[in-house]
């Protein structure tokens, strides 16, 4: 999902927000809150709460942007070794910076 945020981020230069996270992933939106919380709790994204609910498992939120340490942890993953915290964060081996990269959940595509 952060590598998603990431890439939109970059190509259209914006955020998705929930809707459009629930659609790129067609994850349950219990699990969308569980990741959109734990990339708020690393302080990848820059997540802003309200009261309430959005859908039933996913409380009300905005992802306001993508933080320097998100973007430095997605961007870390053309390295190797030690530096690579993409990759040792969400025990991923990929190569962001390789421009034939297509994203879709649950796989990596080469174009």
């Amino acid at each position: 999902m952060l590598l998603y945020i990431y890439i939109n981020k970059r190509k259209e230069g914006k955020v998705p927000n929930l809707d459009e996270l629930l659609a790129a992933t067609k994850w349950e939106p219990m699990r969308l809150g569980q990741a959109l919380d734990y990339c708020g709790e690393k302080y990848f994204l820059d997540i802003r709460k309200f009261l309430g609910s959005y859908k039933p498992g996913l409380q009300q939120q905005i992802i306001a942007d993508i933080t320097s340490g998100g973007i430095d942890v997605v961007e870390s993953s053309g390295e190797v070794g030690a530096g690579n915290q993409f990759n040792l964060t969400f025990n991923l081996n990929i190569n962001v910076n390789d421009p034939t990269i297509n994203l879709t959940f649950g796989k990596f595509a080469l174009i």
